[in-house]
């Protein structure tokens, strides 16, 4: 019977005729008879309709019982048959029950190299499915075919690695694999002659040395020389597949080194340019895995790499655009691989990873996110606008600014703009531009110089000090919310954009807002902790305008302020008699009484001015802005003393005493309701203080 190509006239369709075909393969039959039948069920399984006819007809099993034949010409048919009809998910399945893969297994051991690459193609196809994989294993097929990699049948060597790769996607395979001896033989194929059998090694190796222990195994058995020997192949798929299982191999820190040593990253980046789209995805690949050991990170900073990987960037592939940048965002993690970025031309560098966040593939954004965060470890401004949040690590600086988040909103910047530029740019309806500097802003200095200066925070235990720079920050942004429910009229914003008429800009300094929600708040703490040394805060960007810190309260340390300060003569310490006499009891008496009449003068000034009353909620909370000169601020008990400028007089409360431990050490911490109550993560009121209810 002729060949029958895929445009099958409608009479090759017939039921019957398969059915025919099917009958003719019983034992009764000469074996001429049989080899045919079977040779005309493989063409006519060549059309996927058929292939589901003959399933239903029992044709696999049928197939399968003619395997074990005397005659070599039916066993070579009949394998060829199922190859074909093992291309249909269906069959598959069907294979295992009717027992067909332990025949097949034993077809290796034939005599007859046509009964062997048969046999070798239906289990591949088999070994695609993961019950198979399972079925193999049990029934020692994975050791025979290891086995098989051992005879002189070197043309078939390719086939059988094909085979046991897709067998080594089933994890105990890929463990037990070394104990088989799979390993060795496996490193010695790289060595072939045989292109296929290069390329199939190659590959083989990569999906054991997803197992861990496997990585130093494989190592060990010589495989690092003979793969990077291969990236220098002229065939595409041998290059490719050497740099996939280095990629695999890299993982370890053990072969990293190693691979340094060997020169793998020179060879790994003359790759990236290859013509060939799949030599640089793999090659990238690679070296994002060497670029998780530091010392390799090094390296590869002073052989250029970064611009080598930049270059890669304005290639237009997917894959390879995400594999080079989670390559260059691990090389961008030390400060020698951000400074090498910024070396990078005008329109390269940093904007063109930014550019690739607006990509329609999801890896790309992720790894081009990736970089970029890491990127903008020296430039916390633009990690917060990319990440929506910023660890104890980012401190928050002076010439800090927030213009939200990046998103994924059209209408929002697609690259993050500079201060300048935004202060230049007209007055617009959107958010706007926080901007935290104390030395332009001296209600934010005067805010910072007053809970930096000794006494209001010194000798408190952590969480008194939380809940002192809360109250603080909650009365310079208008007080506690009282009314949960008027949350959502966000009257704030009014106040927002009267200042930003005032000021013409739509760059506000936050020390001159006088009523803020929860990220003005969240923003504020933040930087007040980082500037006085309380750590660790984190500040995270939720949705609908919400923003929260975290404080592990068991690290928490009040640090040497980190504001300057005027430099105190030096002064002797506890004075002697001879130095300083004591004063007589008369003298202290008067002092005494000197001192009464000044505090009753101070409370009768406090009254008439009407500066001193109230808690955390008073003038603060309707937004009031102070007028020029210098406020007092009063504690909660005694007198009131003069104190650097802020934007609203501040009561700093009388430290209370800490209530019992809490059960967890990192905890949210709420500036709207309570300020300075803690709550713990994952607890209905820290729930419902992150989102909107």
């Amino acid at each position: 019977m002729q060949s029958i190509a895929s445009d099958f006239h409608p009479e090759l369709r017939r039921k019957d005729l398969m059915t025919t075909l099917i009958s003719l393969l019983s034992h009764d039959q000469p074996p001429e008879v049989q080899d045919e039948a079977a040779f005309g069920l493989a063409n006519l399984a060549k059309d996927f309709a058929n292939k589901t006819a003959i399933r239903n007809a029992g044709g696999i099993k049928a197939l399968v019982h003619l395997l074990d034949s005397a005659d070599p010409d039916v066993k070579k048919m009949s394998g060829h048959a199922l190859a074909v009809m093992l291309e249909d998910f269906a069959s598959r399945t069907e294979i295992r029950y009717v027992h067909g893969l332990a025949p097949l297994l034993e077809l290796l051991a034939s005599e007859y190299q046509e009964v062997q690459e048969h046999a070798l193609n239906s289990l591949i196809r088999a070994a695609e499915d993961p019950g198979n994989r399972v079925e193999i294993r049990e029934i020692n097929g994975v050791r025979r075919i290891i086995d098989f990699l051992t005879q002189d049948v070197p043309e078939l060597h390719y086939l059988a690695l094909m085979c046991l790769a897709n067998c080594l996607e089933d994890v105990t395979t890929s463990k037990s694999i070394f104990e088989m001896g799979g390993l060795s033989a496996l490193v010695k194929l790289l060595g072939a002659e045989d292109v296929r059998t290069k390329r199939n090694a190659a590959l083989t190796l990569s999906k054991a040395a997803r197992i861990e222990r496997n990585q130093i195994l494989i190592r060990d058995a010589g495989a690092l020389p003979a793969l990077l020997s291969n990236l220098a192949h002229s065939d595409v798929l041998t290059a490719s597949n050497a740099a996939l299982a280095l990629a695999e191999l890299g993982k370890s820190e053990t072969n990293q080194l190693e691979l340094g040593k060997l020169g793998a990253p020179e060879a790994l980046i003359k790759n990236v340019s290859h013509d060939d789209v799949e030599v640089p995805r793999q090659c990238a690949a690679a070296l994002a895995s060497l670029c998780l050991n530091e010392i390799i990170r090094a390296e590869m900073v002073k052989a250029n790499i970064v611009h080598s990987l930049m270059m890669v960037l304005s290639r237009s592939d997917p894959k390879l655009q995400s594999a080079a940048a989670m390559a260059l965002g691990r090389l961008l993690q030390d400060s020698e691989g951000r400074f090498a970025l910024t070396r990078e031309p005008p329109g390269s560098g940093l904007q063109r990873i930014i550019e690739l966040i607006a990509s329609k593939d999801h890896a790309v954004c992720k790894s081009a996110a990736y970089a970029l965060s890491t990127a903008a470890l020296n430039d916390v401004s633009a990690k917060f606008w990319l990440c929506d949040e910023l660890t104890a690590a980012n401190l928050i600086t002076d010439g800090f600014y927030d213009i939200g988040s990046a998103g994924t909103h059209p209408t929002l910047p697609r690259s993050f703009p500079l201060l300048q530029e935004l202060k230049d740019a007209p007055l617009d309806k959107r958010r706007e531009i926080l901007l935290l500097d104390s030395t332009t802003d001296p209600y934010l200095a005067g805010l910072v110089s007053l809970v930096s200066s000794e006494g209001p925070l010194h000798a408190r235990t952590p969480r008194q000090q939380i809940r002192q720079i809360a109250s603080v920050v909650a009365q310079v942004l208008g007080g506690p919310a009282h009314d949960v429910s008027n949350l959502q009229a966000q009257s704030y914003k009014f106040k927002i954009t009267e200042l930003k008429l005032k000021l013409g800009s739509n760059v506000v300094p936050l020390g001159s807002v006088a009523q803020g929600t929860f990220y003005h708040r969240a923003l504020l703490f933040k930087y007040v902790c980082d500037k006085v040394g309380l750590a660790p805060v984190t500040l995270v960007r939720g949705d609908y305008g919400r923003a929260w810190n975290v404080v592990d309260v068991s690290r928490q340390t009040l640090a040497p302020p980190r504001v300057a300060t005027p430099a105190a003569s030096a002064a002797p310490s506890t004075p002697s008699k001879l130095e300083k006499p004591a004063k007589s009891a008369r003298t202290r008496e008067n002092a005494d009484k000197t001192s009464k009449d000044k505090d009753k003068d101070r409370e009768k000034d406090k009254e008439k001015d009407g500066a001193g009353g109230g808690g955390s909620g008073g003038a603060n909370a309707a937004g009031g802005m102070a007028g020029s000169g210098t406020p007092s601020t009063a504690t909660a008990q005694g007198p009131q003393v003069t104190q650097p400028t802020t934007l609203v007089p501040i009561v700093i409360p009388e430290p209370v005493a800490d209530e019992a431990p809490l059960s967890e050490e990192k905890t949210i911490v709420d500036l709207m309701f309570v300020p300075g109550r803690l709550m713990l993560i994952g607890s209905p009121e820290a729930d419902q203080y992150q989102r909107l209810t």
